[in-house]
């Protein structure tokens, strides 16, 4: 039996516009895990919204979420956010990411034999 890991970088596309899904550190899992928690234990909507869009900076960046969610988005405040929106686009990126992770099992787990 071998082992060799390879990755291979993932791209879903988003507003038309091609990005690629980060790669699973330590640091990325945990981060995601952190704002997952803060999104459910938000005492209002607003605090929610925020978080949300932490986490979607997380896995597109500060440029990304200023050109959609920021200023440039004509978005004032996370009071003016369109939760539906930030919603599925969390769910889809955290989606895209676990997908990425059952390919890789797929991939690199063992073949079953049978004793």
């Amino acid at each position: 039996m071998e082992f060799n890991y390879e990755r291979n970088p993932t791209a879903v596309t988003i507003y038309g516009k091609s990005v690629e899904i980060p790669t699973k550190t330590a640091y990325f899992v945990q981060e995601t895990r952190r704002i997952a928690a803060e999104i459910v234990k938000a005492p209002d909507a607003v605090t929610a919204a925020e978080a949300t869009l932490e986490g979607i900076r997380l896995y597109l960046g500060d440029e990304f979420v200023n050109e959609h969610f920021g200023d440039d988005a004509g978005v004032t405040d996370a009071g003016s956010l369109d939760t539906d929106e930030i919603g599925a686009l969390w769910v889809f990126l955290n989606r895209a990411s676990a997908k990425v992770t059952e390919e890789v099992l797929k991939k690199y787990a063992p073949a079953e034999t049978s004793h």
